[in-house]
């Protein structure tokens, strides 16, 4: 975001100088021709007094009364005294320095911001100064100054809008780019650990085929013990497509049907297997009353049975487990520990990619397909909610699961 705010203020300002160079340009031309138009008619009346054989203040008073432009013309004695002649347009105010009367006699010169003079020198050495308003030339420039200020807002305004929106879709761009680049390598990391998952137990059965085609003459207790480890290794394979299946349905951006489940009764049922299939196990199951959570009865239930089959599978059948269930208004909270062998460090586990497990030692032979965790991540990712691993209390993992109050798959 900085980078778009750096770029939209250069872009600024670039826009701003440009404009303000080219109006003010413009500007300064339009007050160059005006000041030229009106000084070219003061030299107009100028060479006609400098042509005229007639008294100069009576001539002066015919052009001023005849001429399509209005000025003013004031008679300047010796004694630098002011005595204007006639008024037809703004009148001098007070007398012009000697070097202004020296230099306004070959051009003309601005005595104020808004009167242009020019100086008419008398046989006796006096002065006839004719003056003409640039009143209109400078209120001219002021509303042109306006309009650039205005003109170069909404410029500026329409350039930091384009440059602000095309920058935001490069952006957006780049970062989908960026998403696809990573959902490729993802994929091919995703495509080599299941053709590994996959090759093994094909490995085995294939291992088993050749040698009960080669071996002929083998016993029936070593063709049942052989059927039995394909057997086995069919039912991995199977497990294994089941959840790479149900990944790519979690995947899915299809609406799913969310109604209040009974959190409570699914988590009874998957604490009461545990105590029958592991009697020696002791479990501390707190839960004041049935909750409801808003969500896919299918999908929470897949997701305990894989927290309570690792369980199983990966700690002592006599350790600890604790089950915790609070809920507020705005979430309910589960908390599920097992006092077995944890996590390899103290830390939380940020990120498990597909096919990881949390300790790399536990190898297939303990059962599961590597698919757990990620489909734990993908239902708690469907309803909205959050899954953290951490070492529980007890010593071993810490399952923290928080479904919102109000959950909706959008």
């Amino acid at each position: 975001m900085k980078l778009v705010r750096r770029l939209t203020f250069i872009v600024f300002i670039i826009t701003t100088l440009v404009s303000a160079l080219i109006g003010g340009f413009a500007i300064s031309q339009y007050q160059s021709n005006q000041i030229s138009r009106l000084d070219s008619s003061l030299n107009d009346q100028i060479l006609k007094l400098q042509n005229s054989k007639e008294d100069p203040l009576s001539v002066v008073q015919y052009l001023a009364q005849t001429s399509a432009i209005q000025f003013s013309a004031t008679y300047i004695p010796s004694t630098n005294e002011l005595d204007v002649i006639t008024v037809q347009g703004e009148e001098l105010a007070k007398v012009p320095t000697a070097a202004q009367l020296l230099k306004s006699q070959s051009k003309a010169l601005t005595v104020s911001p808004m009167l242009r003079i020019r100086t008419f020198l008398l046989p006796s050495g006096e002065h006839l100064v004719l003056a003409e308003s640039a009143k209109a030339i400078t209120e001219g420039t002021l509303t042109l100054l306006r309009t650039l200020f205005i003109f170069i807002l909404i410029i500026d305004l329409i350039v930091v809008f384009v440059a602000f929106f095309f920058i935001r879709r490069d952006r957006r761009v780049n970062a989908v780019n960026e998403s696809l680049r990573h959902q490729q390598a993802t994929m091919q990391k995703f495509l080599g650990d299941a053709s590994h998952e996959l090759r093994t137990p094909l490995t085995v059965i294939k291992g088993y085929v050749e040698l009960m085609r080669k071996t002929p003459d083998l016993s029936a207790t070593d063709i049942g013990t052989y059927f039995q480890r394909v057997n086995l290794e069919i039912r991995r394979m199977e497990e294994l497509i089941r959840d790479l299946l149900l990944l790519a349905e979690l995947g899915e951006e299809r609406q799913i049907d969310f109604v209040p489940v009974n959190v409570g009764n699914l988590l009874r049922d998957q604490v009461q297997d545990l105590a029958a299939l592991q009697p020696e196990r002791k479990i501390d199951f707190e839960m004041a009353e049935d909750l409801f959570v808003v969500g896919d009865e299918t999908l929470m239930l897949r997701l305990f049975s894989n927290i309570f089959a690792n369980i199983r599978r990966h700690t002592p059948p006599d350790a600890f487990v604790s089950i915790k269930v609070t809920q507020t208004a705005k979430s309910t909270a589960i908390f599920i520990e097992d006092a077995g062998p944890g996590l390899v460090t103290d830390s939380k586990i940020e990120a498990i990619h597909v096919f990881e497990r949390f300790d790399r030692s536990r190898s297939r032979e303990t059962g599961g397909s590597g698919l757990g965790i990620s489909i734990m991540k993908a239902v708690m990712a469907k309803h909205q909610g959050k899954i953290e691993f951490s070492r529980a209390s007890v010593g071993g993992l810490r399952i923290s699961l928080e479904f919102p109050a109000n959950a909706n798959n959008s």
